[in-house]
């Protein structure tokens, strides 16, 4: 069997009650519960792009920001707008917005749009102009 025959099966066998239960078994031991969060990791970590802050009440767009790792800098921006006493004394000039972020009970972070590291910039002002959010100060 060569390769591509083997990805074909693969694709079809996957999708097997049996699979899924071999599957389940396997990410519900520590090795398997390792080896899914090191995946998770390395694929977030990869991300460089647009993020985004919605209220989920109002689907309005709260804050719009750029990184090389989107899932790292939302992972700030939870941990900040959930701790603003440590926000104050790591981030000074940050701690109007999470304290703005703060007062919105259901906020929901979003990778917007992935692209090259040249890019994010660019796309961060497009966004900002596009979707008007409300606690960016540069717009």
């Amino acid at each position: 069997m060569n390769k591509e025959e083997k990805r074909a099966y693969m694709a079809v066998y996957n999708k097997t009650p049996e699979a899924r239960a071999t599957q389940k078994a396997y990410y519900q031991t520590s090795n398997g519960k390792a080896v899914h969060r090191k995946g998770q990791r390395d694929y977030y970590s990869k991300i460089k792009g647009v993020y985004g802050c919605f209220d989920t009440n109002t689907n309005e767009c709260l804050y719009v920001g750029g990184s090389k790792s989107v899932n790292g800098r939302i992972n700030n921006h939870r941990y900040a707008t959930n701790n603003l006493n440590q926000a104050a004394k790591h981030r000074p000039s940050h701690l109007a917005l999470y304290t703005s972020l703060a007062q919105h009970q259901s906020r929901d972070w979003r990778v917007i749009e992935e692209c090259e590291e040249e890019m994010i910039k660019t796309l961060e002002k497009h966004y900002i102009s596009q979707l008007n959010p409300i606690y960016n100060i540069h717009k």
